[in-house]
Parts: C-alpha cells; structure tokens; sequence
C-alpha cells in the first residue's frame, strides 16, 4: 500500500456522478494536475463506467451526486462492495457532511468527507477558495490527501461533519434565504419601482452586491439551493431565529416612538457590534471599502481588457511601460478569468483620456506580441458614455435609421448591454458572434440620439407575420429611465393596431425576461442560450 499512494501513475479515481459539474471539474483536475487514471459511472450515460468497475478498477471513490441522494447511493455501493473497499479512500463532495460521512463510516474504507466553497471555477485549481475538509476514518491515505488538497490550491478548514453542518445552516441556507426573500420582494415590488435591472443606476455597493447574489442563485442549478434548504437539520432552527430578528424589527419600525428606536439602537446596533468585535469590525469595514472600489472601478466605461500570456514572464511590466511611452495613465487595473477560463486584465483610464493615444497603445500591444487587446469600445467616440441626470423621456431621443459608420459605435453599445448576459447564458461573445449579430436585420435598425451621441438600438422587424422585437438596447448612460419599457410599448400599440403579435427571443441570464414577462409576453419555446416569448394581440 505505501507505493499505492506515493507513486500517482498506479492510482485510479472512481467518480460517482462524473458527467456533474464538480465530478466533471475534479476529474479534469486529477489527470491533468496530478497525472492520474479517472474513471467515472454517471446513470444518464450507458458509456460510462458500471459501478462494479469503480469498485473493482479504482483505489479512490469520489462521490459527486446530488445532496438528497449521495447517502443512499454511497449506502449502495457499501452493499455492492461488501468489504472490498478495504484499503481504499472514499470521499464525498456535498454541502451537507453528516449523512455522506456516516454512509461512508459504514463501509471498511478510509473516508473524508469534502466540501468546496464555490461552485465549479473556471480557473484550474481552488486557490483563493475555502473548502471543508471531514477527517473521518484516515490513516494510510493521509499523506495522498494532503498531497490532492496541496494541488488543489484552497484555503482548508478541518472540522468535524456535524460542526460543517451546523455552520452550514448559517453561512449557506441563511444567506442564501435572505437573498431569495429579497428577490421575492423585488418581483412584488417591480410594477411599482421596476425591475432589478431598472433599479441597477440606483444601486450602493450592498444592493450591487445583493443582487449579484441573487442572480447568481437563481442562475445555477435549483436543485442545489433546494437542498441546502431543505436537506440540513440545522436549517430549520435558524431560520426561526432569522425570522424573529426580522420580526422584531419590523415591529420596531411599524411602532416608530421613541422606545421603539431605542430598543433598535441597542438590539440590533449597539449588541451586535459588541458581540462581533472591533477587531473583527474593523477587517470587514476595510473589506467592504475594497470591494467598493473594485466595483466602481469594474463600471467604468472607458476600459480595455488584454489577455497576457501567462508563461511569459514580465510581460504585465512590458504593457505598463507601453501605455507610459504613450503618455496614457491608467486610473485601475485588476486581473479576472473569463467564462473559458483565460486570465485578462482589465485596465481603466480616466474619462478625459486622449483616445488617439490609448489606440495608438492599443495597437503597440497588439503588435508587438506582448498580449491581445479583447475589446476597443472604448475608441467609439460617439457612443454616448456620461451619465445623464434629470428626467428623460422617448421624447427626448432622437431616431434614425442606423448606417454601415454606426456599426462601431453600435458594437460598443452591444458589448456594454450585452455581453454579461452572452457570456452567462453559454452564447458565442466573440466579436466576430458579436458582430453578426448587429448585422443579422440591420436593414430593420434604428440608432436612437442623445444630444448628438448614439444612444440605443431599435431593431424591429415588422415584414412577417408577427411585429418581431430583434433587438431594443439602451446605453448604461441612459438606462434607468425606463426607455426600454416605454418603446417596447410603444411597439406593441403599434402592432396591436397592425393585429399582429409581437414575438422575440431574449437570453436565458438576461433579467429583461421578467420585465417581458409582466408586459404579457409567455415562453413559447426554447433553445440552449434563449427563451422563444410571444405576446399575443389578435
């Protein structure tokens, strides 16, 4: 066994649900990282391997299944086994650890019950991500463990599976609650202040942060969420306690007197600051300012993203010194991993930066070899790009129909509205994608003005046999002020004037379906990337 576990080339990995997307991510992991066979049974795949080969084939199991299931197919492969996993490593990759843990304490396997923090990332290790680490039963496998979490690159916390799960409780189905009585309160609330996105232009760090979370929730797999609810013992009991919190307050407020605000003041002020520390209060201020900045800095429109290579030592260093030879400051710089995985950095620069000489860097970047310039938007010198304050109505925009010298400025205004929503819903954001797709119709175009700037898109295709919304796109400038609505109605009078429908497809991860939804448009149809809406009128 001591050479088993040293020498990777003689290790096997069995994954239990391999076609999920964390048995699919460690699977990678594990041949590319640490050079080891993976073999993997999924029930939807009658190519993959049968659950008598895992046992037979592999020394470690990995199960990677949906929470409410991974106890009782783990006790499955306890009864198929039947005792020939001595010697071997079981694992399990859940959010809930008691079931899965004590499941696998019944076998005569080694057993660790593992957790990741995060859903699947893009990047190829953990690293800058916690996970949980449940030493169950581990003797002869410790020194391979250690050497899989020291691959991996994430922030380990050992505890035991009940403390996971109690923790659990508060740091995922508490928080994950909130979220998603929030995101209730927003539907019930949009016909009255509009949708999240419309509130977007309103937004402090917390409510940018909050709704992120909330898109983020209800963009991944339901049945996750569910069970983190639902599948955690503990869930209950915290819940109660959320709920009298909230409650208390609400009776505060509603009372509204004196008492009433110092009972406030005190409860939820005054104890709670004690009971965290100022030690712990100070770090998460200073926190919360960083990601503030960051924020800010991430919506400023005047930015370029560049892919360096990464085994190209100081080449961060030779871009800088290309930007200061152009005499182009550069007010932010941060570094992120696209949905392929590609590491770029994202540079900002000032509002009043001299575009000549940010393209004229631009394009050394690109020659030289140094890196790869992803976008140049910011060079569309009539895109409108300032923040328009007062009120503003369809009144106030101009329209005519687009041209062939629109086409940079309207491909600005695509990759500003657009591409979160492609890239989050799996669409093709290539610029080449991008720009069939400004051109697919553009016989049906209309630019929208400003003061001069372009300022949206109106694509409506009216030669069918349904009114076809192909695309309505408003500049971050102007959104807000819920042009987007007031044209699309607009339309639809028209159109109801024509007795036609009105039918277009909007992406999956765009939240502008709810905004069609509550118009009276219903999904119709589906593809990969969109929904098929249709509203009818005849």
């Amino acid at each position: 066994m001591g050479s088993l576990v040293t020498k990777n080339r003689e290790i096997c990995v069995g994954i239990v649900g391999s076609a999920g997307a964390y048995g699919r991510w460690l699977g990678q992991f594990l041949q590319r990282h640490l050079g080891l066979q993976v073999i993997g049974h999924d029930p939807a795949d009658p190519q993959s391997h049968s659950p008598e080969a895992l046992i037979e084939q592999a020394q470690v199991l990995v199960f990677s299944a949906p929470i409410r299931v991974t106890a009782g197919l783990i006790q499955d492969y306890v009864s198929l086994a039947a005792g020939r996993e001595r010697g071997q490593l079981w694992m399990d990759l859940t959010s809930i650890k008691s079931g899965p843990v004590a499941a696998m304490l019944s076998s005569q396997a080694e057993v660790v019950g593992l957790h990741p923090m995060s859903a699947p990332p893009k990047s190829p290790t953990l690293k800058g991500r916690p996970m949980v680490v449940c030493e169950a039963r581990l003797d002869t496998w410790r020194p391979w463990l250690q050497t899989l979490l020291d691959g991996l690159e994430a922030q380990c916390v050992r505890t035991s599976p009940e403390h996971h799960d109690q923790v659990m409780a508060l740091v995922q189905a508490m928080v994950h609650a909130g979220h998603l009585a929030q995101a209730g309160v927003l539907r019930r609330y949009a016909d009255r202040v509009g949708s999240l996105a419309e509130l977007f232009p309103y937004r402090s760090a917390s409510f940018e942060m909050d709704g992120a979370m909330i898109a983020r929730i209800l963009s991944l797999n339901p049945a996750i969420y569910e069970d983190i609810q639902f599948g955690n013992p503990h869930v209950p009991e915290v819940l109660d306690t959320l709920v009298e919190e909230l409650s208390a307050l609400r009776d505060q407020v509603g009372e509204g007197g004196e008492a009433a605000r110092g009972a406030f003041r005190q409860h939820l002020l005054a104890d709670n600051k004690a009971a965290i520390g100022s030690d712990a209060l100070a770090d998460g201020n200073y926190r919360f300012e960083r990601i503030g900045y960051l924020l800010a800095d991430l919506a400023e429109p005047c930015s370029l993203s560049v892919h360096l290579p990464l085994d190209q030592p100081g080449s961060l260093r030779a871009m800088l010194h290309v930007f200061e030879r152009h005499g182009v400051s550069i007010a932010s710089l941060h570094s992120l991993r696209n949905p392929a995985g590609e590491v770029h950095f994202r540079l900002g620069f000032d509002t009043g930066t001299d575009l000549v000489a940010l393209a004229a860097a631009a394009d050394e970047v690109d020659a030289s070899g140094i890196g790869r310039v992803l976008d140049r938007n910011v060079f569309a010198t009539d895109l409108l790009a300032r923040p328009v304050t007062g009120k503003l109505g369809v009144a106030d925009l101009q329209r005519r129909p687009a041209t062939e010298d629109d086409i940079p400025a309207l491909l600005a205004l695509r990759e500003a509205t657009m591409r979160a929503h492609m890239e989050n819903s799996g669409a093709d954001a290539s610029p080449a994608s991008m720009r069939t797709r400004l051109l697919n119709g553009y016989q049906h175009a209309d630019v929208l003005l400003h003061e001069g700037r372009i300022a949206g898109l109106l694509k409506l295709d009216r030669s069918g046999a349904d009114y076809v919304v192909m695309q309505i796109q408003v500049a971050p400038a102007l959104q807000g002020f819920g042009l987007g609505k007031a044209l699309l109605l607009d339309y639809i009078e028209e159109a109801r004037s024509a007795g036609k429908d009105v039918t277009l497809h909007v992406l999956k991860a765009n939240p502008a379906r709810g905004l069609y939804e509550r118009l009276g448009f219903v999904v119709e149809g589906e593809d990969p990337q969109e929904f098929h809406m249709r509203l009818t009128l005849r």
